[in-house]
């Protein structure tokens, strides 16, 4: 986000954040003073609760996509007050949005599931991938790391496609099944009509969507929770006459990332992080637009 400057300057950033309940409204139950939290991208919608202006989105549960979202930075709330991200010494959130961590999930890896988790984790819930199913990931850095260890915790088969060969020893070892460096014209035939769900996680520019769409079979479904800087171009062909679906997914509602925290402490689905002092916030940017993080830098107060 710092890097495309999708957002005006200056933000208080950090929308992956764990603490602790610091200050607690009158009106809150489900959260108190000391609880360890974890807060997303997400930190208030409108829940359907103004009968003068309904919203069909949270009605269905769907208030990811709530048009009156605060999201965690770079947004306002209703009251007109700003909200800053997880950089700050503080943060406001809705108590629907600060989520009690099971006991089993170190505080370190539940930053990166709060928004990368979600992300990968809801269109495999929402599409309702299930055992047998293969599940194919495109882009195998902070989401694809992530979707091959969620695909596994359902039960489905992760398939992991790359454009290089030297991630293949890790990405077996968290679940991945088979294996296709898509540099490689023998892998892209052998991966040709091989997958039911197509997961892409990569934002780069000017990337091969037919290829991407020649790996999904017909009457599948092709997922991007990734954002190119540049517009998607690719054959009508390669969906119309095949019957292959196109949809895109971002974060999760209340009830996703709830969902997906259970399965996460059930599976044990863990990111590989890189830890360092928040003193060193400026050296851990830098080493995420440099391409030298497995798989996420996570910073500690």
């Amino acid at each position: 986000i710092l890097a495309h400057f999708w957002i005006p300057f200056p933000p208080v950033v950090g929308h992956e954040i764990v603490g602790e309940v610091t200050l607690a409204g009158s009106d809150v139950k489900t959260l108190k003073v000391g609880d360890r939290v974890a807060v997303g991208a997400q930190v208030w919608a409108c829940l359907n609760k103004n009968p003068e202006k309904p919203c069909n989105d949270c009605a269905d549960g769907e208030d990811a996509v709530c048009d009156h979202a605060v999201y965690t930075y770079a947004s306002t709330y209703p009251d007109g007050s700003p909200a800053y991200g997880g950089y700050a010494d503080y943060v406001r959130v809705d108590n629907n949005y600060a989520f009690k961590l099971p006991e089993n999930i170190p505080s370190d890896v539940a930053a990166p599931l709060m928004c990368t988790g979600a992300t990968v984790f809801t269109p495999l819930k929402q599409e309702g991938v299930k055992a047998g199913d293969r599940v194919g990931v495109v882009g195998i850095g902070g989401l694809g790391h992530l979707a091959i260890q969620f695909i596994r915790a359902l039960g489905a088969i992760p398939i992991a496609f790359s454009r290089s060969a030297n991630k293949e020893q890790e990405i077996r070892a968290l679940g991945a099944e088979e294996f296709y460096n898509l540099s490689d014209e023998a892998d892209q035939k052998k991966a040709a009509n091989s997958v039911d769900y197509l997961v892409l996680t990569a934002g780069a520019n000017n990337m091969p969507y037919n290829l991407y769409l020649s790996l999904v079979r017909k009457r599948g479904t092709f997922i991007m929770v990734g954002l190119p800087n540049d517009d998607v171009k690719f054959s009508p062909f390669f969906i119309v006459p095949r019957a292959v679906r196109v949809r895109g997914s971002c974060i999760g509602s209340i009830q996703d990332i709830k969902d997906m925290l259970e399965l996460a402490s059930k599976e044990n689905v863990r990111p590989i992080i890189q830890k360092l002092p928040m003193s060193k916030v400026n050296e851990g940017l830098d080493m995420v637009r440099e391409g030298r993080v497995r798989y996420r830098v996570v910073f500690e107060n």
